[in-house]
């Protein structure tokens, strides 16, 4: 929209507007970095006004149309993004807020304005949905979480740059705040799925209830939806550094994750951070069932938690299911005889398998036997030839 006709558009929203429920203001066809800001007493006059989306245009932060709104996006705002102050000012005069969305918006926060940021918490008590997404650096997204209150069953919604902006990423920082996982350490709450997906400096992590339909699990920010959000949902997505924080330390290092009953892990050969089996192992104990992608080294130290332990400890009693697929590197017999091992010293800890699913990992008839002995279902894949099922 050209700038004349947005500043034409703005002033017409000067006026009464009585039924006035929701309004966009999207300003895409300026230069980059060229941002409207609005009137300073826009949209007052809309006593209505439940649902507030600008893209490119500046609103006047201490404006009172934020205090009736339950859903607010803001995006590409450059350098007239908020103020730390600002920005609070804006959630603390939106206590209704139900959904927020903030889309490259948080230039203004990180390492250069957190030691200053001194102010009381923001509780957002009735947020259901967030989304931080677009051009956010890792100093900005820790700055805005360290700084805001919300109910542990909300959806959250992720794309981070793991650098800073100026960037010099801090030490000791998290992925994720541990917080987020909260849901999933309730022992008698819903049943949760993690996924993790790492490839070279990019990691996703999303955290989701399978009982709900995909549809039902997030609401977008704008539009009117069709379903509305149901508990607690993660989807986060980090283009990393090989300075990022591990990803395991979000939800390792507290008390464990007892709700969480799938795990589904998928590793590419140049993931640069390794992984730590027995955090894992030991932060998801109610674990049933383990998909896993790994490379041949990942899956020999899988392996070994799973079947000797960490200090001799049997790690996840309650595994049902697992599913390996073979990643580079682990498609000779001699890695089927260490598949075979593991199964078969926890079944003779007590602890069978009822399923296992291999895909391209070479085996032997022997080491198929030995299966045969500890699981009741074995399935056997190759890309390649026709699968081979053997059942008890």
């Amino acid at each position: 929209m050209p700038s004349d006709l947005l500043r034409d558009v703005s002033k017409t929203l000067l006026c009464d507007s009585p039924m006035l429920t929701r309004f966009a203001l999207h300003n895409c066809d300026l230069p980059p970095n060229t941002n409207v800001r609005l009137p300073s007493n826009i949209l007052i006059k809309a006593p209505k006004l439940r649902n507030l989306s600008l893209i490119d245009c500046v609103p006047p932060w201490d404006s009172p149309a934020f205090s009736r709104l339950t859903r607010l996006q803001l995006g590409d705002m450059s350098t007239l993004s908020p103020s730390p102050s600002e920005l609070w000012t804006v959630l603390r005069a939106s206590p209704a807020l139900e959904i927020l969305g903030l889309f490259g918006v948080l230039g203004r926060l990180g390492k250069s304005t957190l030691s200053s940021d001194t102010g009381a918490i923001v509780n957002l008590a009735k947020l259901r949905h967030i989304n931080v997404s677009n051009k956010t650096y890792f100093d900005e997204y820790t700055h805005f979480f360290s700084k805001i209150s919300f109910p542990t069953k909300s959806c959250v919604i992720l794309t981070v740059q793991c650098a800073s902006s100026d960037g010099n990423l801090s030490s000791g920082l998290r992925l994720l705040p541990a917080t987020i996982f909260t849901c999933a350490r309730e022992p008698d709450g819903p049943l949760y799925t993690i996924v993790l997906d790492l490839k070279g400096f990019r990691c996703t992590c999303d955290v989701f209830d399978e009982s709900i339909p995909h549809a039902d699990r997030r609401i977008y920010t704008t539009d009117q939806p069709k379903h509305e959000c149901r508990g607690f949902h993660l989807e986060s997505s980090f283009i990393s550094y090989p300075s990022a924080p591990n990803p395991f330390t979000s939800f390792c290092s507290d008390p464990p994750l007892y709700s969480i009953r799938t795990l589904r892990i998928s590793l590419s050969q140049d993931y640069v951070k390794g992984v730590s089996w027995h955090d894992i192992v030991t932060a998801l104990p109610c674990i049933h069932i383990l998909h896993a992608n790994v490379d041949a080294p990942e899956m020999k130290e899988m392996l070994y938690a799973l079947s000797v332990g960490y200090e001799h400890v049997r790690h996840l009693p309650r595994l049902e299911s697992l599913q390996l697929l073979s990643g580079y590197g682990f498609n000779h017999h001699g890695h089927s005889t260490t598949v075979a091992d593991a199964i078969e010293r926890r079944a003779r800890l007590g602890s069978h398998l009822v399923e296992l699913v291999a895909t391209d990992l070479s085996t032997s008839t022997a080491d198929l036997v030995r299966l045969r002995w500890a699981v009741k279902t074995v399935e056997w894949n190759w890309s390649y030839l026709e699968k081979e099922r053997y059942q008890k």
